[in-house]
């Protein structure tokens, strides 16, 4: 493979048909949640767990391709051999993961809202630097923004009440420490780094990064606090991870054709989850089911921030992200 095919494989043309309408159906979405809530916040509020419930549904696809992306970055793992490995690691850390919820679910659940936090404005962090055309950054060229992003999704429901009350049946010593920061304190931290991080971004004449993160921010204050979330995972970051693998699926296809290999890879591991998500809403009224039904979801999580990190440091160093590569390199 040539230097020139690597790179075009390794990144994402900058301002892609696909990074466009992604953009526009984001910050659509949000207006219109936002919009719904000016007008109607009862309303919105009734059904805010059904659109919380929506959106995760929504978002499951988006790492239900996990398995395969290590293939994506070397044909020599698209083996059925190497395959296995994969899926058989990637169980491996969900079920030691899951055994810690289950074990230690005040502490677990501590590490997995930061693990939660960083993961979620780090792929705001790249997904704007790869949608400009530049390279992903390094940690310390970026963790400013993506702690603003991260902060926004993971310290604002935190600090609401509707998330404290949605907790507290399942880690009560973490609620407790958490309700004894004022709330105030919470929300002023987030939008003081907020309003600084956007300033950076202007100055830097990142403009459009720097009116996503007020819209997310606005999306978080304003709306219900489960509706938020919903809109903000099913239809912000699930949606925006999604682009980045299907152009790694299909680099330099149609939308249509990239959107079709991604709901192939993605099927199989989107109908399991939802499997265990009907079962655990059958069960919902026992509480060890629950526990244990919510633990294995949230556990799922920390491998995908693992792959995450792969296909990122790939993207980063220029190397290729395709089924195509070639096997002589």
């Amino acid at each position: 493979m040539t230097a020139t095919a690597a790179a075009r494989l390794s990144s994402r043309p900058a301002w892609s048909v696909l990074d466009r309408r992604v953009t526009v159906l984001c910050l659509a979405v949000v207006s219109v949640a936002i919009g719904w809530t000016l007008a109607d916040r009862s309303g919105l509020q009734s059904v805010s767990p059904a659109v919380a419930a929506a959106g995760i549904v929504i978002g499951i696809p988006h790492g239900a391709m996990d398995h395969l992306v290590p293939g994506l970055a070397s044909r020599r793992w698209q083996t059925p051999a190497h395959l296995a490995l994969v899926i058989g690691v990637y169980v491996v850390i969900a079920a030691a993961a899951a055994l810690a919820l289950l074990r230690m679910p005040d502490f677990s659940f501590a590490i997995f809202l930061l693990a939660s936090a960083l993961h979620f404005g780090w792929a705001e962090t790249t997904y704007a630097e790869e949608r400009s055309g530049d390279q992903i950054p390094e940690w310390r060229d970026g963790w400013w923004a993506a702690i603003a992003h991260g902060s926004i999704v993971v310290v604002l429901p935190l600090w609401s009440s509707e998330g404290q009350d949605a907790m507290r049946p399942l880690v009560p010593t973490l609620v407790d420490a958490v309700a004894s920061v004022p709330t105030s304190w919470a929300i002023s931290a987030v939008v003081a780094w907020c309003g600084a991080t956007v300033i950076r971004l202007v100055a830097r004449r990142r403009l459009l990064a720097a009116v996503e993160l007020i819209a997310v921010l606005a999306l978080f204050l304003v709306v219900p606090v489960f509706a938020a979330f919903g809109v903000y995972f099913g239809l912000w970051h699930a949606v925006r991870h999604t682009s980045r693998l299907m152009d790694a699926l299909a680099p330099g296809e149609s939308i249509h054709l990239q959107l079709k290999a991604f709901a192939r890879g993605a099927v199989v591991p989107t109908s399991a989850a939802l499997i265990v998500l009907t079962l655990l809403f059958a069960y919902r009224s026992n509480v060890g089911v629950v526990m244990t039904g919510v633990s294995v979801l949230l556990a799922l999580t920390f491998p995908h921030v693992l792959v995450v990190a792969l296909l990122d440091h790939h993207r980063r160093a220029g190397r290729p992200l395709s089924a195509t590569e070639s096997t002589g390199e």
